[in-house]
């Protein structure tokens, strides 16, 4: 809905992209980047760029083994790769 909004606002000349400072965040997931989730997030809100993106922490979402949560710690180098 987002995406729809500032594509409506952007086509109409009411507001220019540039005069926007738009941020996002992204959880690391284990079975993906964070260049596949800035991209997937560029595409849902119908823009090129963001201003800001935020990595909600840089572990992988933990996974339950017998009763036990299980980290799986993605450092950030390896989270940008």
């Amino acid at each position: 809905m987002i995406g729809e909004a500032l594509r409506i606002i952007f086509s109409e000349g009411k507001i220019k992209r540039e005069e926007l400072f738009i941020v996002s965040k992204i959880f690391p997931f284990a079975e993906t980047n964070t260049i596949e989730e800035i991209n997937k997030t560029l595409s849902e809100l119908n823009i090129t760029y963001l201003d800001l993106i935020l990595v909600h922490w840089s572990f992988a979402p933990p996974k339950e083994d017998n009763n036990k949560w299980i980290w799986n710690h993605k450092p950030v180098h390896v989270q940008w790769a």
